[in-house]
């Protein structure tokens, strides 16, 4: 029975929530009724919706419902005939002058989860006023319904998204490099592009974790270096020249040195960044989420670009990524967009670029990386996870950390507190520590850079014994 009480709330990125919990079949009929009602209000009907699903369990099924109720409330409709990556259903709300999209994804959650991406007519993550709508409309009855309900259209959203890819990079000289690339789909959505892109070409891809596998092989699919342990022997064996990995959905992305270094979001980052800096030769405002390295700072200011520092959440960067004077926006959690391409995260994408700049510098990944060090310092970056206990005040935890006793932390020195998403503190010697709680799972994550490992090591276990039970997750 419908229970209308039971809360559903979008976080950084859509709703999420366990399948053996709130996401079922009655509450995702509720959100997608107060999406039309959303939609309807805005006269939005006729230029319809799209809708797509990754390979989660009943992900499929999750998207026919979605479809069928938007239809119902006379809103026409174009549904994936398969399971795509997000920014395939972003690239067709473009290529459609859509009004919106839906992805039935939990992204990189583990698979107990599912998920509903809603996505605004310029392909990126619906802002507030959508999602606030959708909140608190899920139990009000439909108005502005048509006599008559919608047909629900069959599109290849994988082809569309192919030819957008084709498009926004030189395909044609990363294809006649002879090289070796390794893609860890890690059972997710994203599996068969890149190899589909070069099947006829000097570059060879080998997809590995590229079949359906709804429990991801035992791991959360998220591009951190605990889930790849097993690609790193294949790539010092099999001599690959680079490793890309992509999360449950392929909107974010991690990568690999030949000799199985794993590059963390940070370094992805600054390789981005650096390519089309020096050689795309592209100026324009960096976007960058609180938690991102301070290296993207010095390489944009040496560069003359101006930095934003947003809240963390990829849809704080999207709506910049829309103004003409924004060059790319990045997030911690493997997510980068671009200006040129498309205003939204995408694994796939940003994956190419990387092969683009090994072709353009005539360099590997780990020479490219050394190059921007040179100029810019290296730092050392690290991540831990809390899972919290039920009940948990996130407040009063977070109380704990606002003022700090005589300003220091792990025997150092606080030269300054920032609260822009979570807190922050900042040391002398370009060392600092971050805490936050994770706005799609029962975290408490905590973030730490600095040039000394021994510092940023120092930093973490004090944060540490404050939790006996943390999970290091980076």
């Amino acid at each position: 029975m419908l229970n209308q009480l039971e809360p559903i709330f979008f976080g950084t990125d859509g709703w999420r929530a366990r399948m053996d919990g709130a996401f079922h079949t009655s509450n995702v009929r509720r959100v997608s009724q107060a999406y039309a009602a959303y939609v309807l209000s805005q006269n939005g009907a006729q230029q319809g919706v799209v809708v797509g699903y990754d390979f989660r369990q009943h992900s499929e099924n999750f998207a026919v419902l979605t479809a069928e109720c938007l239809a119902a409330c006379g809103i026409r409709v174009w549904l994936s005939p398969e399971a795509c990556p997000t920014p395939a259903v972003s690239v067709a709300v473009l290529e459609k002058k859509a009004f919106g999209g839906v992805m039935i994804t939990a992204s990189h959650n583990p698979a107990q989860y599912n998920g509903f991406k809603i996505k605004d007519r310029y392909g990126k993550s619906a802002g507030s006023e959508v999602t606030g709508f959708v909140e608190t409309h899920l139990d009000r009855p439909l108005s502005g319904l048509s006599d008559a309900p919608s047909t629900i259209a069959s599109l290849d959203l994988k082809t569309l998204y192919l030819t957008r890819l084709q498009g926004a990079v030189d395909m044609a000289r990363i294809a006649e490099q002879p090289q070796k690339v390794l893609v860890n789909c890690l059972y997710g959505s994203g599996a068969g592009v890149m190899a589909k892109a070069f099947a006829d070409s000097k570059l060879q891809v080998v997809e590995m974790n590229a079949t359906r596998d709804m429990h991801f092989g035992g791991i959360n699919p998220e591009p951190l270096e605990v889930n790849v342990k097993d690609m790193q022997a294949r790539m010092r064996q099999e001599k690959f020249d680079l490793g890309l990995i992509y999360d449950g959905d392929a909107d974010r992305i991690g990568a690999m040195t030949p000799d199985g270094i794993f590059l963390n979001s940070q370094d992805i980052y600054v390789l981005l960044l650096w390519h089309l800096l020096q050689h795309r030769h592209m100026q324009g405002r960096v976007v960058k989420s609180f938690n991102i390295t301070d290296r993207v700072d010095r390489l944009a200011r040496q560069h003359g670009c101006p930095l934003q520092v947003t809240p963390i959440g990829f849809k704080q960067i999207a709506p910049f990524l829309l103004q003409p004077d924004c060059l790319i926006g990045g997030e911690e959690s493997g997510g980068y967009g671009v200006r040129f391409y498309l205003p939204e995260r995408d694994g796939i994408f940003c994956g190419l670029l990387l092969l683009e700049s090994m072709a353009m510098g005539g360099k590997g990944i780990k020479a490219l990386l050394d190059q921007a060090a040179s100029e810019i310092g290296a730092t050392f970056y690290h991540r831990l996870d809390v899972q919290l206990n039920a009940g948990t005040d996130p407040q009063a935890l977070m109380a704990q950390f606002k003022n700090p006793s005589g300003m220091r932390f792990a025997n150092l020195k606080i030269q300054s507190v920032e609260t822009l998403d979570g807190i922050k503190y900042r040391f002398g010697d370009g060392h600092w520590i971050l805490f936050r709680f994770s706005g799609t799972e029962p975290l408490l994550r905590i973030y730490a850079e600095g040039p000394q490992q021994e510092a940023v090591t120092l930093l973490l276990d004090e944060a540490q014994k404050l939790f006996p039970d943390v999970n290091s997750a980076s």
